[in-house]
């Protein structure tokens, strides 16, 4: 193999990792955290609600968890309908009523499963994700 084919092979080697790892380092493409969850206003659609955190309900957390709330999306609660979203800062859940619009929202805290990794922690040091840890609570609605 010639010197300009090695030196080629090396930099596309060079740049595959690098294209690698800088994608698994970037921040989560879901908005699901606090500054969101203040976003979330009473009277919205899901659809308005699905803009602000930039996906569809669902799990979006990167490790194994459990929430300090019952789990599950989509439960109904008498005529009201609660989904929720889970992202590695906690979750976001709302209560919809008939007409389609929220009626409360909820943030609950997350409690990880296992070690935090040397990724995880090189994350915090970037600032690219909050501490893998519970955060504040908000209370809970006083008709639920």
């Amino acid at each position: 193999m010639t010197k300009p084919r090695l030196f080629l092979l090396a930099f596309a080697a060079c740049l595959g990792v690098a294209v690698f790892w800088g994608v698994r380092l970037l921040p989560p493409r879901h908005r699901i955290n606090p500054e969101s969850f203040e976003k979330i206003q009473v009277g919205m659609t899901l659809e308005e609600v699905e803009a602000i955190l930039g996906v569809p309900p669902g799990d979006y957390a990167t490790k194994q968890h459990v929430y300090d709330l019952w789990g599950g999306d989509g439960v109904v609660l008498g005529l009201r309908h609660r989904i929720g979203w889970a992202g590695d800062e906690g979750a976001i859940h709302v209560i919809l009523n008939p007409e389609g619009s929220v009626s409360h929202k909820l943030w609950l805290d997350l409690w990880f499963i296992g070690e935090v990794t040397f990724l995880d922690k090189l994350r915090g040091w970037f600032g690219l994700r909050q501490k893998m840890n519970a955060v504040s609570s908000y209370p809970m609605p006083p008709d639920w």
